[in-house]
């Protein structure tokens, strides 16, 4: 089970870093050999990088706020 979580975990860590261009290699290496190490790496690296803490939510989730703003020429 410990395996488990820590594929899922370098999953999540992967596709957030390639979601929000961010460098996850070391991360994902360290989850996998000895788990949340690994997570903290990722969270401390998204904030060295500008990119702000990860989220857990959907990129469906993410989108729909993009959705609620106004085009950037619109007139009110």
């Amino acid at each position: 089970h410990v395996l488990c979580w820590d594929l899922l975990a370098a999953r999540w860590i992967w596709a957030d870093g390639l979601r929000r261009g961010i460098f996850t290699r070391h991360s994902v290496l360290l989850t996998n050999l000895i788990g949340p190490p690994g997570l903290l790496l990722h969270v401390i690296t998204c904030l060295v990088t500008g990119k702000g803490v990860p989220t857990f939510l959907p990129d469906a989730a993410l989108s729909s706020d993009e959705n609620e703003t106004e085009p950037a020429g619109s007139v009110t």
